[in-house]
Formats: structure tokens, C-alpha cells, sequence
């Protein structure tokens, strides 16, 4: 299958370039490492290749198609949340699991005693235990002196992040770098007598951690980039939905949402075929026409790697409403549509607190107008038809229905109706 090579599909993404004003020639010589060529654009956004994960082996992606044939959606995993006794946080749920499929490393962080903990055990509860490493706090060295049980796991999880990394040199925090940057960790320890001894952690890690924000310890701004973050709803109007929920439990057993045990078995089954299958690729028609709503500020260009891994997260998770062909998979305008309601605008957010030393408001603020989801999905299915002939059929019908895509947010209903 070939990548974006036709002259038509360049002109279209040099109309992208033109909507956002930028000159890529201009561009080039203001800085040398952003890339700026239409063929690089092509590369970076419509398919991406992830790094193989090392520490344990991954499935194809024919293996987890066979495997599952379910339709999961959004709603079963706010419906196991709420069975499970969480209150409100649907985007938070929704978006760590997403990452917990995808190897995205990610924080929760908030006040004390907010749910912090509870949100991520909720979600380590639907992965297999022997998956995870649980982080204690014997020693300086316990992460290396571990290392033996860490290879092999596929999450790290440190609960109050502050406490392990307290000091300075502390090895977690070079581990943790390590690690977000999708690299190995080596150590070399020196013991008694001049002896030494080397430590190695594998790659393809993700790193959980949870952070009380009213802690003295603050991360770096290094530190903060490598993981999405997510922060607990602490408002008036939570706290007083979690007090309403705890006193109604008392005299009521709502069992509305609850899942059977076979439904239960079934989305821990489907999650654990997202979190083993990498070895596929991503093909993203829309990813041009929306990067006009990502804000272009410097810290942008290495954390908006969290976004698009994100939409690929979604494909994988509802791989079977997907087209696919061979190791590749075709993201849908739902993809877009559902990252954008669930974390676009913690996404500016982020931008905006790591950008310190200039004010972005601006272009963070032009970032958050209204998207034209007719117009993306016109120009995304554009490129389709022009580069993939062989499965744009497929993909478009996939998506119709009636003539028209309907786009909903799972967790306010809100929807709106795209024409084809």
C-alpha cells in the first residue's frame, strides 16, 4: 500500500499549510528541527509506526481481530466504573484506559483524598495482575534491585509519585525517563571493594504514577512532558454527587448499569488483546485538516505526541468498527470526534502550563474554536479516495449510515450529524 505520493495529495495538504499560515520554506530556516517538507508531514501524520515493545511478546493485529469479535464500546467501560463505585470522572476513566491500551505513560493528579488511587485501581483492576509492578518505597535502589520482576511486566505503577522521587538522584526519576522515552534503563551500581553491578529494565513500559498537587514535591518540566496528564474533578458540584451517591447507597442497590459476568469477562478479555497487540500501524486522513486546532507553540512539538497516540488508542479500541488492511489501520472521523469532547481541551491546558517562559494564550485560545467536523470529514475522505482506492469503499461505508455520520460523546450525549 503506498503513502500519500500523488500531486493531488500533496495540494491538499499544502491548502492545510496555507489554512494555518505557515510558510514551510520560512519555517525551515527559523528552525531547523521542525519538519517542514509535505513529505514529512505525510510521514508524521497519516501513518504512524510505534516502537515494539521489547519487555513481552505482542500479538498481530490479525490475532486480536480473530480473537475478539465483540463490539465494545465507550459506555461498557463507564458502566464497569460505575459498578466498580466511581462517581462521575467519565472523561479521566475513559481516557486512562485508553492509555493503559496504547502504552501511553500518564499521571493522575489531585488533592488529597480526591480518588486518586481509587480511579487507578479501578483500572488495574481490569488488567492482569501479573502484568503490573507495584512500586514500594524499602529503598533508594529498590527499582533497580527489582529490576529481575520488572522485565517482563507491562506497567509500572507508583502511587504518590512524591514519595519515591524525593531525592534529587533519586534512580526512579532516571528509570522513569528512561522509560517515557521508550528506551531501556541501565545502571551501573558501585558495591563494595570497587565491585559493580549493572541493572537494565527493558522498554516498552508504561508508567502510572498518582500525585497529590498540594505536595511541596514539583515535577520538572522534563518530567511532566513524558507523561498525559490527568487531574480529579475536585468542584463543589463532584463533591456533592459522591456525598449524594454514598448516602443513596445506604437505602438503595442500583443496579442499572451493572454488568453481567460474562460482560465483565468479556471487556477484560478485549482489553487485554488491546494492551498485547502493537506490532500495527496508523493511517490517519483527518489528522491534517486538524492540526489547524492544535496550538503551535514549542512545547507543542514534543507533547502532542500524547494526542496522536491517543486517536490511535481509540482505533485499536474499536478495531472491529475499523477497516484494516494488512498491518494498518484507518482511523474514522469518530476517532477524532471522541479524542477532541475527551481531552482537547486538557490538552491546550497542558500546553498552556508548560509553555512558562512566553505567553501562548493566543494561539491556545484560537486552538479551542469550534471544529468543522463537515470539512474534516470532506478533506479526510478526500485523501482516502486519492491514495487508498482499494479500501476507500470499505472505510466510507463503514461510517455511513443514511447518508450522514452521526458523531455522539458518550458521556453527555451531545452528537451532531455530518453529511456525506
Amino acid at each position: 500500500m503506498s503513502r500519500m505520493k500523488s500531486d493531488e495529495g500533496k495540494r491538499l495538504l499544502e491548502l492545510y499549510f496555507d489554512k494555518k499560515k505557515i510558510n514551510p520554506n520560512q519555517n525551515k530556516k527559523q528552525n531547523s528541527s521542525l519538519k517542514t517538507s509535505i513529505d514529512d508531514v505525510v510521514k508524521d501524520c497519516m501513518v504512524t509506526q510505534p516502537k515494539k515493545s521489547i519487555s513481552t511478546p505482542t500479538k498481530s493485529f490479525d490475532a486480536i481481530r480473530n480473537r475478539t469479535k465483540s463490539n465494545m464500546s465507550l459506555t461498557d467501560i463507564l458502566n464497569y466504573y460505575k459498578q466498580e463505585g466511581v462517581v462521575g470522572e467519565e472523561k479521566n476513566l475513559i481516557l486512562q484506559t485508553l492509555c493503559a491500551i496504547n502504552n501511553i505513560s500518564f499521571g493522575v493528579e489531585g488533592y488529597s483524598g480526591s480518588g486518586k488511587t481509587f480511579l487507578t485501581d479501578a483500572l488495574l483492576n481490569l488488567i492482569q495482575d501479573k502484568y503490573v509492578y507495584r512500586m514500594g518505597l524499602s529503598s533508594n535502589l529498590a527499582i533497580l534491585n527489582d529490576s529481575k520482576n520488572i522485565n517482563g511486566k507491562k506497567f509500572i505503577y507508583i502511587p504518590e509519585i512524591q514519595k519515591a522521587m524525593n531525592k534529587k538522584d533519586a534512580p526512579i526519576a532516571e528509570v522513569i525517563k528512561n522509560l517515557t522515552e521508550g528506551k531501556d534503563a541501565n545502571r551501573i551500581v558501585t558495591l563494595s571493594q570497587g565491585k559493580t553491578k549493572q541493572y537494565h529494565i527493558k522498554a516498552g513500559i508504561t508508567v502510572i504514577y498518582t500525585l497529590a498537587i498540594e505536595n511541596y514535591f514539583k515535577k520538572d518540566d522534563e518530567t511532566s512532558r513524558r507523561f498525559l496528564r490527568l487531574f480529579t474533578d475536585h468542584s463543589e458540584e463532584h463533591i456533592n454527587e459522591i456525598l449524594d451517591y454514598k448516602a443513596r447507597s445506604r437505602c438503595f442497590f442500583n443496579d442499572e448499569s451493572r454488568m453481567s459476568e460474562e460482560g465483565l469477562e468479556e471487556l477484560k478479555f478485549h482489553i487485554d488483546n488491546c494492551i498485547n497487540t502493537n506490532d500495527i500501524s496508523y493511517v490517519d486522513s483527518f489528522a491534517p485538516f486538524m492540526n489547524t486546532y492544535i496550538p503551535s507553540t514549542p512545547k507543542t512539538v514534543g507533547y502532542v505526541d500524547h494526542y496522536y497516540k491517543l486517536l490511535n488508542a481509540s482505533a485499536k479500541f474499536h478495531h472491529n468498527k475499523r477497516i484494516q488492511e494488512g498491518k494498518q489501520i484507518f482511523l474514522s472521523l469518530e476517532d477524532h470526534f471522541l479524542i477532541h469532547e475527551l481531552y482537547h481541551d486538557e490538552f491546550c491546558n497542558s500546553i498552556s502550563n508548560l509553555n512558562k517562559t512566553k505567553d501562548y494564550s493566543d494561539l491556545i485560545e484560537n486552538a479551542r474554536k469550534e471544529v468543522d467536523w463537515q470539512k474534516c470529514w470532506e478533506n479526510g475522505n478526500e485523501i482516502i479516495k486519492i491514495n487508498f482506492s482499494n479500501v476507500y469503499d470499505k472505510w466510507r461505508d463503514l461510517q455511513i449510515q443514511n447518508n450522514s455520520i452521526e458523531l455522539k460523546n458518550p458521556i453527555t450525549n451531545y452528537s451532531i450529524t455530518v453529511n456525506d
